[in-house]
């Protein structure tokens, strides 16, 4: 980013990025891994010293399934995140959920949130075994959960994304 390119406050949007990025990463260590350098002298134009971010990004891998999910309706609201959903009708702004998976046991913590699908898949949870879902500490939902084409299907029409598409769901109402 150039420190100089101050069009739309993008210098300055990006240098309070930077600080909330940190901040972020230092309170997960897990979490928020990311680079932003500002080059104080640059414009919008960096010379092509923004070309660094590429071999910096193809360390990386996207996890379609992540283990951990921290999900916050802000301005821009979405109805699905990673694997897990909230139904067009029940969107708002300032909902947030928050998402842990371990071994087959899935506990969310949910703000302003009445109603939740959970995407499931072999990537996440073992669908051949027994599933737990808690919600705000209570147990929303205990047993096996079938894979379905239909599933698959609304998946990808939702996005067309095969390695995210979910093979079972969940809904739970809180």
């Amino acid at each position: 980013m150039g420190g100089k390119d101050g069009a739309y406050n993008r210098n300055k949007v990006a240098e309070k990025w930077k600080g909330q990025l940190a901040d972020l990463r230092k309170a997960d260590p897990k979490g928020y891994e990311h680079m932003v350098r500002i080059y104080p002298e640059m414009g919008h134009w960096m010379k092509l010293k923004d070309a660094e971010s590429l071999p910096w990004m193809a360390k990386f891998d996207r996890n379609p399934w992540p283990k951990r999910i921290i999900w916050r309706q802000a301005k821009g609201i979405t109805s699905r995140f990673y694997w897990l959903q909230i139904p067009e009708k029940h969107l708002a702004k300032g909902q947030r959920v928050t998402a842990e998976v371990d071994g087959q046991s899935i506990g969310i913590a949910a703000e302003n949130t009445p109603r939740l699908i959970v995407r499931l898949s072999d990537q996440l949870v073992d669908l051949d075994k027994p599933v737990t879902i808690s919600v705000n500490g209570e147990e929303k939902f205990s047993g096996t959960v079938k894979r379905s084409a239909r599933e698959i299907i609304k998946s990808l029409d939702q996005r067309a994304d095969p390695a995210s598409a979910a093979t079972a769901s969940v809904t739970l109402k809180f």
